[in-house]
């Protein structure tokens, strides 16, 4: 859970690519943006993000929030039935995580971009106190531009608050022709649950 935690799957393996194009002597114009960059492309409209504070750049990330809502998901699931939300407010005074559960929520922040991939995780802070976020789908596709939904577990009981930072998102340039999201999980007004079971009718 560690590893995953700091480097995803998509990480290492656009890590890997970098290095063999690399040896291999090819122009390799994929990275990430940094927070000069981030910032201009907002300003030019590549990139949304809103509510935006230039507050919460980092060096290399943008810091996000979570919403004041989520839906613990503690029923077994069904992959060819569709998942039903019962949504819970995350109130002034706080909402505990237990181990063991499923919790889907959303980011307070419309986030996305016209031209890059993104890529969120859990902030430093976050994940030191046992909060894992998004560790097996994090990865967000050029043209998609939303609420994002939080998969949120943790490993032992915590409280959480409404609004208070629990992310971070990062953008890569992309290489290659461009195709724009045109998929399920796009300008989403709340959580969304898993859809796989539309592959399966």
């Amino acid at each position: 859970m560690v590893v995953a935690f700091f480097f995803s799957h998509y990480t290492i393996c656009a890590i890997i690519k970098w290095l063999i194009l690399k040896l291999e002597n090819k122009n390799v114009f994929v990275m990430i943006l940094t927070a000069s960059e981030i910032d201009k492309n907002i300003h030019e409209g590549n990139i949304v993000i809103s509510p935006y504070d230039t507050a919460n750049l980092g060096t290399i990330s943008y810091r996000f929030k979570i919403n004041n809502q989520i839906s613990p998901i503690t029923t077994e699931i069904d992959s060819k039935q569709a998942i039903n939300l019962q949504f819970e407010e995350i109130k002034p005074s706080g909402y505990i995580l237990e181990p063991g559960v499923l919790y889907l929520a959303q980011t307070h922040e419309v986030m996305g971009a016209h031209y890059f991939a993104q890529q969120i995780f859990a902030t430093r802070d976050v994940g030191s106190a046992g909060i894992f976020i998004n560790v097996s789908a994090d990865l967000g596709h050029s043209g998609a531009i939303t609420q994002w939904t939080l998969e949120i577990t943790t490993d032992h009981r915590i409280r959480i608050y409404p609004y208070q930072t629990i992310g971070q998102i990062i953008f890569w340039q992309l290489d290659g022709t461009q195709i724009m999201y045109r998929g399920d999980y796009n300008q989403m007004p709340h959580s969304l649950p898993s859809k796989q079971w539309k592959e399966l009718l």
